[in-house]
């Protein structure tokens, strides 16, 4: 008996253990990189041989992989050893907790639902989902403690589900490489986003209650950052190594703290439809740049450092407040250059 524990002890030492709770359903749950253990869960996965058995337990029809994505039906993609590698649940009353026990699960995608509430059991797919979006399927959703438990998540996107809040438990995701948050109601990010070292996408457009940008300060390699229309009013700082910054749409009148947020390796940089009234001479930090959008806003002057960004090759400049003699200057001077300039 002796020897059984501690057999039991060296296995366990190998394993991560976690504590996961929800209505009337708590678990605890010791993951190996192999083998999922759930201790008190409601959901026994036992009575399902395989992947087909539990697609085919399912309430509604599942097409078997469709020649394409039918954005009005549910599907999943099956590999050549009968897995399921691929969900996608379209206009469903409620989530089925079977489908979290296909064990090879690598990207689930629930849109277009009602009041739909992500059940606890999610977290059984810890070892092998690495993309989840969840599109248009509540109108005021919260998020459940155990997504977070998805530590090989490299993609999350939560679309137009009304979510208010994004918990600090999103660093918790340390796997993560694009997060789209597009068309909720969020009014602040929490300062634990800046500690996903591998995040190099973050989609936050149409959250017009978002009013900031500030606790990304410190983020290093975030590629893409999109934040159009919602109601930001300033620059963040220190936000290095960006290679596209579109935040189209905002409140913003300054460029302060530009220098902080672009460089050598910006490609990208669209500003549209805000109040800005001055672009500082650090744009000449970005001597990659290809692309600068300042259509929509209330420039007067184009300054001089502009002319000398040699890899550009789009500059937008409509609807500002230009004079027709500054328009003429800003013409003469790009004819010999080789940029396409719309004035």
């Amino acid at each position: 008996m002796r020897l059984f524990a501690l057999i039991l002890v060296v296995l366990l030492a190998s394993w991560t253990l976690s504590w996961v709770s929800g209505k009337n359903n708590y678990a605890i749950y010791f993951s190996h990189p192999h083998i999922i253990l759930c201790l008190g869960s409601q959901l026994d996965c036992s009575i399902y041989n395989s992947n087909k058995a539990i697609i085919q337990s399912l309430p509604f029809r599942v097409d078997i992989n469709p020649s394409v994505n039918l954005s009005g039906s549910s599907y999943v993609r099956v590999d050549y050893g009968g897995r399921v590698t691929d969900l996608t649940l379209t206009m469903v009353d409620s989530i089925p907790t079977s489908i979290f026990c296909l064990d090879s699960l690598k990207s689930l995608t629930i849109q277009y639902g009602t009041s739909l509430t992500i059940p606890p059991e999610i977290a059984r797919l810890r070892s092998y989902l690495t993309s989840l979006s969840l599109i248009k399927i509540s109108s005021s959703l919260t998020l459940p403690s155990e997504l977070f438990n998805l530590t090989n998540l490299v993609s999350l996107s939560i679309i137009s589900c009304g979510l208010e809040t994004l918990p600090d438990a999103i660093s918790q995701l340390s796997a993560l490489n694009e997060l789209d948050l597009t068309g909720n109601r969020l009014t602040s990010i929490p300062v634990t986003l800046a500690q996903i070292s591998l995040l190099r996408t973050l989609v936050l457009n149409a959250n017009p209650g978002l009013t900031s940008l500030d606790n990304l300060q410190g983020t290093q390699f975030l590629w893409n950052l999109n934040a159009s229309n919602c109601f930001i009013d300033h620059l963040p700082m220190n936000v290095s190594n960006t290679g596209v910054i579109e935040l189209n749409g905002n409140q913003l009148t300054s460029l302060a703290n530009l220098e902080t947020i672009i460089s050598d390796i910006t490609t990208v940089i669209s500003l549209k439809n805000n109040n800005i009234t001055v672009l500082p001479t650090t744009i000449r930090k970005a001597t990659k740049l290809e692309i600068l959008d300042l259509s929509n806003n209330q420039l007067t002057e184009l300054p001089e450092v502009v002319y000398s960004l040699s890899a550009l090759k789009t500059l937008i400049l409509s609807k500002n407040s230009f004079s027709r003699l500054e328009i003429e200057w800003i013409q003469g001077r790009f004819r010999t250059m080789s940029a396409v300039v719309i004035l």
